[in-house]
């Protein structure tokens, strides 16, 4: 699970925060979603775009998985 933590503005308080627990497989889905969505590319512009957000997200997932992964292996050699 990855923890979210959304403070935003100075009006709230810091010792608030909304935190919401998104699992990777959510993620992946939301971002399949995401790229998936080209009715608004529209020209080669639009379209360099929507490659570089695709690439992004890619990358940000590509991350994810990596972070995981360490902690996944960091917790069995804790066990071990």
């Amino acid at each position: 699970m990855v923890k979210f933590n959304n403070n935003e503005g100075a009006e709230m308080p810091s010792h608030k925060s909304n935190t919401m627990k998104v699992s990777l497989k959510r993620i992946r889905r939301i971002a399949d979603d995401i790229k998936r969505d080209k009715e608004w590319v529209n020209d080669s512009h639009t379209y360099h775009e929507h490659k570089g957000m695709c690439y992004g997200i890619d990358r940000m997932i590509k991350h994810l998985e990596e972070i995981d992964e360490y902690n996944r292996s960091k917790i069995k050699k804790q066990t071990l």
